[in-house]
């Protein structure tokens, strides 16, 4: 999907058929199968929502006088002041229509904030995407779906003032007991070219329990949640007993930075624990029938475990700590502390080294090469392990490498020339 064309086409032909469950391979019908999408495992919860964010006309870019002739218009990017959060009619004009449209199609040009789809901002790596927007509902039957985005394409209702484009849905797999918060995002960038993308948080409801997928879970968090307690009084007492001198000791840091995770961890799990009641509530309220934007909960449950795998590092390096005590890692410390210095430069000299390529394969394939448009990403290239996918994306690039170099050999000649 490189052009607004072919998103429309991926549209009608390719995501609509899937999200409503087809023929079996033997040509059988679908039976018993009313709300599930097209793998016949999982199931949609209420519908799909596709949220539009424009840009507002009046704040398009100035054009140089020399190129007015050539040049008709211009367009900024996407700010949260630029936003456009008018009401507009079908076709995006203010004045009424005589032509009448579906309910679906009118609402699709009515600006929405986000309390009232329930929906959330965004951050990628191009711009900061509020929660409102102009909502188009995958609802009813298969043929007005079809029908609707033939008529929002003849409409332009992708057109050049469009910035993003977020198609949301949830999912429920029953033979699991899974809940899936899935995002597809499509950016349309002012230099012209889609930017697409996609998120998918599985998660599970524990609502046994109190939240708790098992008594031995239970144990063990309430253990957790005595010890950190224990740990807190006892750096507190320590605190008050050393003053100064405690600040001066490595391993206060490391314990109170233990303490800090856990009981942000603590939060997150009530926190956690409240959303998915309150989303439980609904999900048997409506019996799945309405849309439930499991995003926050989706986005708690990954900030949950990063927190607690930051923990168990923090932890293991505590565990390493004791075993200073032991004679063997008491010789192999003391050999760090005496080669210190001659590591210190040496990790010197191999992170200039180092950066110099990342600098380099950012400059000569960073119009190229996905991995290589931002250093922080090209960073990440070089330090990880690359599928069959990735070898063959740098593979052409890679066989042009001299070119690239002589490319800029040339450059910074005729930069020195001057």
């Amino acid at each position: 999907v490189s052009t607004v064309a072919d998103y429309w086409q991926w549209l009608q032909n390719s995501f609509v058929s899937n999200i409503r469950a087809q023929q079996w391979y033997n040509g059988d019908p679908p039976r018993n199968l009313n709300g599930f999408i097209n793998d016949k495992n999982n199931r949609l919860i209420g519908w799909v929502v596709m949220r539009q964010l424009r840009v507002r006309p009046e704040y398009d870019c100035r054009i140089p006088d020399m190129f007015r002739g050539t040049v008709r218009w211009c367009s900024s990017d996407y700010k949260i002041w630029t936003a456009d959060r008018r009401l507009f009619q079908p076709g995006w004009t203010l004045n009424a229509s005589n032509i009448s449209y579906s309910q679906s199609i009118e609402n699709a040009f009515k600006y929405r904030s986000s309390n009232e789809i329930d929906s959330y901002s965004h951050m990628t790596d191009h711009a900061f995407y509020d929660g409102g927007g102009y909502i188009y509902e995958f609802r009813g039957r298969l043929n007005d779906i079809k029908k609707n985005l033939t008529v929002l394409q003849q409409l332009s209702w992708i057109d050049r003032l469009t910035r993003a484009i977020f198609i949301q849905f949830s999912l429920y797999n029953p033979n699991a007991e899974l809940f899936t918060s899935a995002i597809i995002t499509v950016e349309f960038l002012v230099t012209s070219g889609l930017i697409s993308s996609s998120r998918f948080d599985p998660f599970r409801f524990h609502n046994n329990l109190k939240g708790f997928s098992s008594v031995f879970h239970l144990i063990c968090a309430t253990i957790y949640l005595v010890l950190i307690i224990y740990l807190t009084l006892t750096e507190i007492q320590s605190l008050i007993r050393k003053k100064q001198a405690y600040f001066r000791v490595f391993w206060s840091y490391i314990e109170w930075s233990i303490i800090g995770c856990s009981w942000a961890s603590v939060a997150l799990v009530i926190w956690r624990y409240r959303e998915m009641s309150r989303i439980g509530i609904l999900f048997h309220k409506t019996n799945g029938m309405q849309y439930l934007n499991l995003e926050l909960v989706a986005s708690v449950d990954n900030y949950l475990t990063c927190l607690l795998g930051l923990c168990c590092c923090l932890a293991m390096i505590k565990l390493i700590g004791f075993f200073r005590f032991n004679r063997r890692l008491s010789v192999f410390n003391r050999t760090l502390q005496y080669a210190a210095k001659d590591l210190l430069y040496f990790s010197l000299q191999f992170s200039i080294i180092a950066f110099a390529f990342i600098a380099l394969f950012y400059l000569l394939f960073t119009a190229a090469v996905q991995s290589c448009s931002t250093l922080l990403l090209t960073t990440q290239m070089f330090i990880e392990e690359h599928d069959v996918q990735t070898h063959l994306e740098y593979e052409e690039q890679v066989h042009r490498f001299s070119e690239r170099i002589d490319q800029l050999l040339a450059a910074l000649e005729r930069v020195g020339s001057y």
